[in-house]
């Protein structure tokens, strides 16, 4: 996290750098002008709630807290109490508004109007949109000394993933900001972004403090968040703690992550030890061992001899002459295999389905291929090597890392959430990118990398825009899953029961679900009630003692059932369903019969309520069910 101290940097600049640094200030701003206009158009196209992502979650919670404020609120989705994480302060803040234009008779108090929902958090993700630029240009500047450079970074930063679509939050290209800015994960990466800052300094009372409060609002805005940011600091104190730094700013880090801990810890709408829980270590393991690391790297550093610079160190593949526009030819290859493969699977679709989805948007099996898409930046690597040489590890540290977790994931390795570390060194490339393309060395390279950036932009752009309406989700009509409110209740004790997918369109009813996808839990407590519910639907789906099933479904408060005629329950197990192992969409007429002979079984046990499009709804009979 050390800054550039170097002659370089200090010197005065000279005409011509001042108008560089006046033309990259004006390529970044139009860039953040950009990604909000953009971010206006997804809100008053209703974007975001055809994409989906955690979207229903937050709508629910506004009830949910706005009800509760300050307490662990009931799940928004189960009839059970779990550790919901998604219930963060940020969250609360936009629940005391949603109570406040409750009360001045705007919205309904008890139930959640999803538009009106959906407005309110379209305009927390403008806001947060523009703290995240100003937080990377902070911490850009912060890194190089040269606001020239971080204006470039914040420019890259929308262009360093593509050409392909994804849905998930994290995602900082022109699509994510349309889809996933109003979610509490992009709020604490730019939080993160500020503590680097913050802990790149002496250990003293108040920045002690600063640091500490900084930490925990980033660990309880987003506890997975805080688990990067306290691995990201642990990792750079312990650079400067084993080369034993003069300045030893490397003893403000872990008083300042057990502190912010503490703080984070003292939220009461959730456990955070549990919500920060990656594999088999929790919260309070994580914070301990990371904490402690850099005491660890100080001893390490006092018994053995100093560790060479990082200028010292070789790098083949980064270090030689012509490695910058190597790495430039690479990405354009891989940008153009990319695009090239979603047209093969746009003239390709699945004869049976009537969407082709997948063609453009690269969630499910295309998840594989996700760090083919980081390839417009990979030129980016040269840079944060230089920055490396610089004396500044952080950067190169934070890459590699992310990288190097997001392929092994991809490549099969069993490492949770290996795709959340893959979309994490956007940020460090997109710095990187700024690097190359500040230097007149690598001209050629940069000049070809902006070339490549631009194109899989635009690429990405026209088929979001251009594409057919059974690919891309824009302009096209909302999901006839948004207009079940007008078959199934609204906040009710109901507890409905579905496929895991389907479930979640009726969580901003106010309704609670019987099971649910492990794509949406926030913490290991959700795991086991919604594993539980969806053996039961499955043996109504496929069992033999089918009505045993049912029967127990109504005594755990089930009323109805809905059915979406295009997917499958056959998986044994939701951690089976939420696989890309098992498809669970209809492909071909015997598992469209499949389907029926369920839909037959309902009709046994339940009256049909209506249906919207692929969607019918039943209401289970006692008489039938028990008779």
């Amino acid at each position: 996290m050390t800054s550039i101290t170097g002659a370089a940097y200090r010197a005065r600049p000279t005409i011509g750098e001042r108008l560089a640094r006046s033309g990259a200030r004006a390529v970044g701003l139009s860039a953040v002008a950009t990604m909000l206009t953009l971010e206006l158009w997804a809100f008053r196209t209703r974007y975001g709630m055809r994409v989906i992502a955690d979207t229903p979650t937050y709508m629910s919670l506004l009830r949910e807290l706005a009800l509760h404020p300050f307490h662990s609120p009931p799940s928004p989705y189960l009839s059970h109490s779990v550790n919901l994480a998604h219930a963060t302060p940020d969250v609360q803040l936009l629940a005391l508004i949603w109570k406040g234009l409750a009360a001045a008779g705007l919205v309904h108090a008890d139930l959640v109007d999803a538009h009106a929902a959906y407005t309110l958090l379209a305009v927390k993700g403008l806001i947060v949109t523009f703290l995240l630029f100003h937080a990377l240009f902070v911490w850009a500047r912060h890194q190089t000394g040269s606001s020239g450079m971080a204006w470039l970074a914040v420019a890259a930063l929308p262009f360093v993933w593509g050409p392909a679509l994804i849905v998930c939050p994290g995602d900082f290209s022109f699509h994510g900001f349309m889809t996933t800015a109003d979610h509490s994960e992009p709020l604490a990466i730019a939080l993160l972004l500020y503590a680097l800052v913050v802990l790149d300094a002496k250990l003293k009372p108040r920045r002690l403090l600063a640091a500490a409060t900084i930490v925990g609002a980033v660990t309880v805005t987003h506890p997975f968040t805080g688990v990067r940011l306290m691995a990201l600091a642990s990792a750079v104190a312990c650079y400067h703690a084993v080369r034993r730094e003069p300045e030893r700013t490397w003893q403000l880090t872990p008083p300042a992550v057990a502190l912010g801990y503490l703080l984070a810890a003292a939220w009461p709408a959730y456990h955070l030890s549990e919500a920060m829980q990656v594999g088999s270590f929790d919260g309070v393991q994580i914070a301990a061992v990371l904490a402690g690391l850099p005491y660890v790297a100080f001893g390490v550093g006092v018994v053995s001899r100093r560790l060479p610079r990082l200028r010292a160190i070789r790098l083949p593949a980064l270090d030689a002459p012509d490695a910058a526009l190597r790495l430039a030819v690479t990405g354009v290859v891989i940008v153009g295999a990319v695009a090239a493969r979603e047209l093969w699977l746009f003239q390709h679709p699945d004869p049976w389905l009537r969407t082709n989805r997948l063609a453009i948007y690269w969630n499910g099996p295309n998840i594989r291929y996700w760090p083919l898409l980081l390839a417009p930046a990979l030129v980016g690597l040269v840079g944060l090597v230089r920055l490396a040489r610089e004396e500044m590890p952080l950067p190169l540290l934070w890459a590699s890392g992310c990288l190097g977790i997001g392929v092994l994931g991809a490549t099969g390795f069993p490492i949770p959430l290996w795709h959340r570390f893959l979309l994490f060194a956007q940020i460090p490339l997109a710095l990187g990118m700024a690097v190359v393309i500040a230097k007149a060395e690598w001209r050629a390279a940069g000049s070809i990398a902006v070339c490549t950036m631009a194109c899989s932009a635009g690429f990405a752009f026209g088929t979001l825009l251009l594409m057919p309406k059974n690919v891309t989700y824009f302009r096209n009509k909302l999901q006839a899953g948004w207009r079940l409110e007008q078959l199934l209740p609204k906040a009710s004790p109901t507890l409905i029961a579905s496929d895991p997918a389907s479930s979640y369109f009726f969580i901003p009813l106010g309704d609670r679900t019987l099971t649910l996808t492990t794509w949406h839990v926030g913490g290991p407590s959700e795991l086991p009630p919604i594993r539980r519910g969806y053996v039961l639907i499955h043996r109504v789906y496929v069992g033999d003692r089918w009505r045993a099933a049912a029967r127990q479904m109504w005594k755990l408060g089930v009323r109805y059932v809905v059915v979406n005629r295009g997917f499958r329950i056959q998986a044994p197990t939701v951690d089976a369903f939420s696989s890309f192992d098992t498809p669970y969409i209809v492909r071909d007429w015997a598992q469209l019969a499949e389907v029926d002979a369920y839909m037959h079984r309902l009709s046994l046990i339940a009256r049909p309520v209506g249906r919207r499009v692929e969607y019918f709804v039943y209401r289970l009979d006692r008489r039938r069910l028990f008779r």
